[in-house]
């Protein structure tokens, strides 16, 4: 019997450092996503490997017990910008975005992640 596993590659930038790097996620459960994994990309490399095509995904999102992080600084916790990119998240509620400088003060829990790269 073949079971298929639904997942995805979604872009995200380090707070701290301003690298790119990519999150696997899989879904777990009907409204359930599970980030598994993350890696380091190169600036430039997303859009060539394909992370770069806009995703929406709904539902509940989880750290998976062996998500390492970001593979830059090893925060744990992101955070969605106005302008659609993902960041690292160090736990303070006041951030700037390393992607468009906007300031975000963060509340509430991500359900939907509408996610851009522009990596």
């Amino acid at each position: 019997m073949t079971t298929t596993v639904e997942a995805a590659v979604l872009t995200a930038t380090c707070s701290r450092t301003h690298r790119p790097f990519g999150i696997r996620v899989q879904r777990t459960a009907p409204r359930e996503w599970s980030m598994t994994w993350s890696f380091r990309i190169e600036p430039g490399v997303a859009g060539r490997e394909g992370y770069a095509d806009a995703q929406t995904l709904s539902g509940r999102f989880v750290w998976g017990s062996d998500y390492p992080g970001c593979p830059h600084c090893q925060t744990r916790s992101l955070y969605q910008c106005s302008c659609k990119r993902l960041a690292c998240h160090d736990g303070e509620v006041s951030q700037t975005c390393p992607v468009c400088g906007t300031q975000v003060q963060l509340e509430g829990t991500v359900e939907t992640i509408s996610a851009l790269s522009d990596h």
